[in-house]
């Protein structure tokens, strides 16, 4: 489904935090329901925002600003359990990963491969 959270009752971070929590929860508790996840866009359907990024101890280029420039894509919930998408290294999101929490990437092989070649990414 999709929804807009437009109202004035969604105006923080922590009130949409607890909104898609608690209507995760829910959704999950539904019987027969295995997976909810929650995303600013939904896989195939068009590309996400656009972020320019510095990679921690690495500088940028010579000329350049950023280390690189990359789609992404704000997720919450069960997301990669519920497209079935395996995770090769690291850890999934959790619900204590919040708008209040230490910030948590997790990117896919082809910009691990293109950041990091040779190497496996870390947090720093």
């Amino acid at each position: 489904m999709a929804t807009s959270l437009t109202s004035g009752a969604y105006s923080t971070t922590g009130k949409i935090d607890a909104f898609t929590t608690d209507t995760l929860r829910r959704i999950e508790g539904v019987p027969g329901v295995e997976a909810a996840a929650t995303a600013v866009l939904l896989p195939g359907i068009g590309y996400g925002i656009d972020l320019p990024f510095n990679i921690a101890g690495k500088p940028p280029a010579k000329g350049d600003q950023y280390n690189g420039d990359e789609q992404y894509r704000f997720v919450a919930g069960h997301y990669f359990q519920a497209f079935r998408i395996p995770l090769l290294r690291g850890r999934r999101f959790t619900e204590t990963d919040t708008g209040n929490a230490t910030p948590v990437v997790i990117i896919n092989q082809h910009m691990a491969k293109r950041y990091w070649p040779n190497q496996t990414p870390s947090a720093r």
